[in-house]
């Protein structure tokens, strides 16, 4: 059975939230509370309200080619400048990436302070006080939405760090009217997302609905329907089910590469239980031809597809590996100095081996074993060269 969820908001009093529902973090005395610079003032007004705690803050200037480091920072308030030109969308891109470089810069100094005693990243948005979903008509660009993405996200990594997105209404002076209620809700433990409207905490839950009989979509072929991660599987069904109703234009983005052609001997095959015999009897065909693969590594080949953990792997890598491009990866890696080896199979055609010089050039430390004679399949081929390398590379303390 489907289960259809849609977003609600549930609305609580302000206060309650603050003094009922969440626990307040504590800001540690030597710390303080950086807020980015807007030109309607709302980070003037925050920042007094810090002061009035007794919270040291301090109004910042950032840009993504100017990126303060803060080693003191106990909470980063990031505010767009979205009053200024509300529906740009450029001016909403560039802010997004001061707040994404702002919070990958510092992200490490508030860990440290949220051991210290407490911690907080706060993500401003002006979508209305209920993140577009509460009678929301202002014209803002909707890239600003991103603001709560960022927060999501950092939330699921910095575990001690408390981060929030607040989403506030369009409107500078109803915000600083409330100003003393947004810093409590910066640091009330709680919900990721809250929105503040006057004296109501509104946030965003989902909610199961029952599915409903079909009603026709209200798209045509002037519109443009994105749909996100890529179009495998049950995606691709809905994808070519909505295009042929309504015709509209369909953006499929994704890191995957587009399908390709599946091998003669998977057709026709729809069953793991098919799919598994015919991998066991074609995979190694090459290497059975090339006098490579033998009775024994095929055996081991085999046996590994007993266990669970080796489907989940292969679909972990087809969905998340980066296939079409990792020198950005090759280069972090070179960056950060941790000792590295590979072992390669100069014979390897799925990873072709003149691909070495790439890697090498990234990570100029890198401690390299070739086997001449190996093909991509050197872990069954070639075990006790590469148990020997290996050991070898791990027990060696001076890399």
């Amino acid at each position: 059975m489907l289960d259809r969820q849609e977003v609600e908001l549930t609305a609580s009093p302000t206060d309650q939230v603050r003094f009922y529902n969440g626990s307040k973090i504590h800001i540690p005395a030597d710390k303080t509370i950086y807020l980015t610079r807007d030109s309607a003032g709302i980070a003037t007004a925050f920042e007094k309200e810090f002061k009035k705690l007794k919270i040291a803050a301090q109004i910042i200037d950032a840009t993504p080619e100017n990126i303060p480091d803060l080693p003191d920072a106990a909470g980063l308030v990031l505010i767009p400048d979205a009053f200024y030109e509300p529906g740009d969308d450029a001016v909403a891109g560039q802010f997004l990436l001061t707040a994404f470089s702002m919070a990958s810069k510092n992200g490490p100094h508030l860990t440290a302070s949220a051991q210290e005693g407490g911690a907080f990243m706060a993500c401003i948005s002006f979508l209305g006080g209920g993140f577009g979903f509460k009678n929301f008509e202002t014209q803002i660009s909707p890239v600003y939405g991103g603001m709560a993405g960022l927060a999501k996200t950092a939330a699921l990594e910095w575990k001690p760090v408390l981060c929030r997105v607040l989403d506030l209404p369009f409107d500078p002076k109803a915000i600083k009217k409330n100003a003393e209620a947004a810093v409590g809700l910066m640091m009330t433990r709680g919900a990721v997302e809250m929105g503040l409207d006057s004296t109501q905490c509104y946030i965003p839950e989902l909610v199961s609905k029952p599915v409903g009989e079909p009603v026709e979509i209200n798209l045509d072929k002037s519109d443009v329907v994105v749909i996100s991660g890529g179009a495998r599987g049950v995606t691709a069904a809905c994808a070519i089910a909505l295009a042929r109703q309504c015709r509209a234009k369909i953006a499929l983005l994704g890191r995957s590469k587009p399908p390709f052609e599946e091998p003669s001997w998977l057709k026709g095959m729809n069953t793991p239980a098919q799919m598994k015999k015919a991998i066991f009897a074609n995979a190694f065909e090459k290497e059975k031809q090339d006098g490579i693969a033998t009775k024994r590594m095929v055996k081991l080949f085999k046996e590994q597809f007993n266990y669970k953990g080796t489907w989940n792997a292969l679909l972990s890598t087809f969905r998340s590996y980066p296939m079409d491009n990792l020198k950005s990866y090759y280069k972090r890696v070179g960056a950060s100095l941790i000792p590295v080896m590979f072992i390669w199979g100069a014979k390897d055609e799925t990873v072709p081996f003149k691909g070495a010089a790439q890697v090498e050039k990234a990570i100029p430390h890198i401690k390299k074993t070739v086997i001449e004679d190996g093909t991509h399949s050197i872990v069954y081929s070639h075990p006790q060269m590469i148990n020997k390398s290996t050991i070898s590379f791990l027990k060696n303390k001076t890399l």
